[in-house]
C-alpha cells in the first residue's frame, strides 16, 4: 500500500470516531508533516505517516524521516515547550507495516529512528487494522504522548 492510502484510512478512521483530520500539503515547502489530527479529548497533533510494507517477523528498520521532516516536527513541538505551555501541539510518526498479511499501525514519538518487531509487539502503541480498514487512533495518540485537554 502507498503512504497516501494509509493517510486516507487514518483520515477516515479519525472522522468516524468524531474527530477532525486534514491532509497537510504545501507545494512550495518540503518537510511538512502529513496529517493534522484533532480528536477530543486529545490536544491537536501533527503526524508524519510512514509505510514499510511487508516485513519479516524479526524486522528492524530505519525510519526514513528526512532531515527537513525531522526539523519541522521539532519546530512544531518545540515552540510550546519553549513557553512551558500546559498542553501543546504534539507531533509523532505513525508507521504502517504488514506482518503475516495483517496490517498494523504503530505510534512513535517524532524523534524515533527505528521501527522494530519489539515495538510492533507493544500493545500500548500498536493497533491491528479493524474491520472495514479502520484503525483505533486514540491509543496511538496516547502512545506518542498527546495530552488530554
Amino acid at each position: 500500500m502507498k503512504e497516501t492510502d494509509i493517510q486516507a484510512q487514518i483520515k477516515k478512521s479519525v472522522r468516524l470516531d468524531g474527530g477532525y483530520c486534514h491532509k497537510l500539503t504545501n507545494a512550495f515547502t518540503i518537510g511538512i508533516p502529513d496529517l493534522l489530527i484533532a480528536l477530543p479529548p486529545f490536544a491537536p497533533c501533527v503526524i508524519e505517516v510512514k509505510t514499510q510494507g511487508t516485513v519479516a517477523a524479526n524486522f528492524n528498520q530505519q525510519l526514513s524521516v528526512t532531515p527537513k521532516q525531522d526539523y519541522e516536527l521539532k519546530q512544531i513541538t518545540g515552540v510550546y515547550n519553549l513557553h512551558r505551555h500546559p498542553w501543546c501541539c504534539f507531533s509523532g510518526i505513525f508507521v504502517h507495516v504488514v506482518l503475516n498479511k495483517v496490517h498494523y499501525l504503530t505510534g512513535l514519538p517524532y524523534h524515533a529512528e527505528r521501527h522494530t518487531a519489539a515495538l510492533l509487539a507493544d500493545a500500548t502503541r500498536t493497533r491491528k487494522r479493524g474491520v472495514g480498514g479502520y484503525w483505533d487512533i486514540r491509543p496511538l495518540l496516547e502512545a506518542i504522548g498527546v495530552t488530554k485537554v
